[in-house]
């Protein structure tokens, strides 16, 4: 019978691991059994319990090595090494052993975006009788609430959380804490709640360094990135992302690593350094051309693409779309080429002029045309479409009654301010963006919400700045980005 000198200390410290997000120092340490991610181990002599315990290790280290290297043999061989060790467990009798296999077994299948499957195995792990004071539950918390913010079910995510927020606030693990924070701060940016969101950063970033799961910081530095430069705070984003970027080097994630520039570049764009933003979008698709990783590698290409068409450069942006075609073609297939080339035109056509084209307020007002004089950070943008402002609930970031808010077509994500014309009334609603379900909701700094159906509703675009009537420059209204609530 083979035996593993000290098997339940190796097991503690594949966990260690595994939680510090040092999954490559995992696989040296199996070497005796287990090199090849796209293998099985060795496990030839063990008895069933030291064979469960294994293939389940090797089946989550596997997961998060397919995951870094952007290698889809490794995911399936993690989901049929967890379905092994699930099996021995369920021989065994070993509840604690199913539940944290059927945890990892829904992780697996999520990240390939298989998400019905991902969501059986969640609900099977979650219906066993397990107490809250066994990691393996906390953890299945854990996946459940991501999910349902990969599936953008941020509602239901928030609901859930909340409802288990006291489970995980008992166990007092500086893990799973930081996991919580993080994934509740990822659905409150989503719902529009920018400052709650920035909290929960801020304490996932905490708990992650008591944690030591660098690679899970950094990932909480970069999204710390995105919201500051939505409030116009751009030189804690640099901070924050040039942290990301060191800890993902550190940790050998080179795909977030090259992503974490795009991030950077835009951040430069975003603040009209376009030369430093291009030098800065070419050094991570240097990387991320290295490591394949189509989707961030796309959307590298994209911010590329808005830097070339804001420096004027139209053949390079064709380049670069040319480039991005082929990725797209190949792996996602033509309907989504052709969305993606709709994209590049209106980046292209925004390129080409700078004013405002049309002008709302509770009705179209068609062939006005104002001039406007650009902040740096606005320079980016060539045409933008305007609404007067009537109230004072989006005043905090400059909203302010009588003004301008300055819209572009350029893609909404959730937590976007944003404006939006109902079709049945022609009335102009702003606030803060959220989606799901085929409704729309729009959030002001009251958080008074407004719901909408999506047919009922035509998004005008992402507000990014405003212009007071009364401030002009040689005969231009000076353009402004939105400014920081966090400064009022």
């Amino acid at each position: 019978m083979k035996v593993i000198p000290h098997l339940g200390l190796l097991i503690g410290r594949l966990r260690a691991f595994e939680r510090t997000g040092r999954y490559r120092e995992g696989l040296e340490s199996l070497s005796a059994v287990w090199s090849d991610v796209n293998a099985e181990p060795d496990l030839a002599g063990l008895d069933t319990v030291e064979k469960a315990s294994l293939l389940l290790r090797c089946g989550v280290l596997a997961g998060f090595l397919g995951r870094l290297d952007n290698n889809p043999a490794a995911q399936e061989n993690s989901k049929n090494l967890l379905t092994a060790a699930r099996e021995s467990f369920l021989e065994l009798d070993d509840e604690d052993g199913i539940v944290e296999s059927e945890n990892w077994l829904s992780m697996a299948y999520m990240r390939k975006g298989e998400y019905r499957e991902a969501e059986a195995w969640i609900d099977s792990s979650l219906e066993r009788d397990l107490s809250t004071d066994h990691s393996a539950r906390i953890e299945s918390f854990i996946c459940k609430s991501l999910l349902l913010l990969e599936t953008e079910r941020f509602e239901d995510a928030l609901n859930f959380l909340r409802s288990i927020e006291p489970f995980v606030q008992e166990f007092d693990d500086d893990y799973f804490n930081g996991c919580f924070s993080a994934n509740l701060g990822v659905i409150l940016r989503n719902l529009g709640r920018l400052p709650d969101a920035m909290q929960m950063y801020n304490l996932a970033k905490h708990f992650h360094q008591r944690s030591g799961n660098t690679l899970y910081l950094a990932t909480v530095e970069n999204n710390l990135a995105i919201i500051y430069k939505q409030e116009g705070r751009f030189a804690a984003a640099h901070e924050c992302v040039d942290y990301a970027i060191d800890l993902y080097k550190d940790g050998r994630d080179y795909s977030r690593y090259g992503f974490c520039f795009d991030t950077k570049a835009s951040l430069y764009l975003a603040e009209g350094k376009l030369d430093e933003a291009l030098t800065v979008v070419e050094k991570g698709l240097e990387v991320l051309r290295e490591t394949e990783f189509t989707a961030y590698l796309v959307e590298t290409l994209f911010t590329k693409i808005k830097i070339q068409a804001a420096k004027q450069d139209i053949a390079g942006a064709a380049i670069s779309f040319s480039e991005a075609a082929e990725c797209i073609k190949e792996v996602q297939g033509m309907d989504q080429l052709e969305m993606c080339a709709k994209d590049f035109e209106t980046i292209i056509k925004g390129s080409m002029s700078t004013g405002i084209g049309r002008i709302f307020t509770e009705k179209i007002v068609e062939g006005v045309e104002i001039e406007l004089e650009l902040s740096p950070s606005l320079s980016s943008y060539r045409e933008f479409d305007a609404v007067w402002i009537k109230n004072r609930t989006l005043s905090k970031i400059g909203l302010i009654e009588g003004y301008l808010a300055l819209v572009v077509d350029e893609a909404i994500e959730d937590g976007d301010s944003v404006a939006i014309l109902e079709k049945g009334t022609d009335e102009v609603v702003c606030g803060y963006f959220a989606s799901g379900h085929g409704r729309i909701s729009i959030v002001n700094e009251d958080e008074d919400v407004e719901v909408f159906t999506k047919d009922d509703v035509e998004i005008l675009g992402k507000i990014v700045g405003y212009a007071n009537p009364h401030e002009v420059v040689d005969g231009r209204l000076l353009a402004k980005p939105l400014k920081n609530p966090e400064k009022d």
